[in-house]
């Protein structure tokens, strides 16, 4: 992937706020994949295990009492800590603090994590501001050989629009 750190490092500066990276449109068997994938390829912090127990989340995700405990994943790669929340079946949502991105090694980090993910499930991943899903800073879509990546200024055109 092709990109200038000057033309993206914008997007990491810390803000106060998360970056978060959603996968739209998903179901319980994407959440298994995706689970699949982060308990067999990564470092993953779930409670006090090494391993997402799957069973836990399918619970979680399918409860309808609101009962049940929500714990949360960490998984560390090179040292940025992206944490996954399980909180609906429809949609992947995982989040970084910008603090942890300094450079190119962990823009780099946070693509791989990214394309891994959007060319095993075969879905479009992107990484907005906290709660932005609407406007996509990064958008990564394997398949579609889809790697854009939105300008300062296009942000702050779309920000100023609001």
């Amino acid at each position: 992937m092709n990109y200038n750190w000057d033309n993206i490092n914008w997007i990491f500066k810390p803000d106060g706020s998360l970056r978060d990276i959603y996968i739209q449109e998903t179901s319980l068997t994407d959440w298994e994949k995706v689970i699949d994938i982060l308990n067999s390829e990564y470092n993953v912090s779930y409670f006090s295990e090494n391993k997402i127990n799957k069973k836990e989340v399918f619970e979680y995700l399918q409860d309808e009492t609101g009962e049940i405990e929500c714990k949360a994943v960490s998984i560390n790669i090179n040292n940025v800590y992206i944490n996954c929340h399980f909180f609906s079946i429809e949609q992947i949502e995982f989040d970084i603090d910008p603090r942890e991105v300094n450079s190119v090694l962990e823009v780099d980090t946070i693509l791989s994590f990214m394309t891994t993910l959007s060319s095993k499930l075969k879905k479009e991943i992107i990484l907005t501001e906290e709660s932005d899903e609407n406007f996509p800073l990064i958008k990564i879509n394997v398949d579609e050989k889809i790697f854009t990546i939105v300008t300062e200024k296009e942000a702050n055109d779309y920000y100023s629009e609001m």
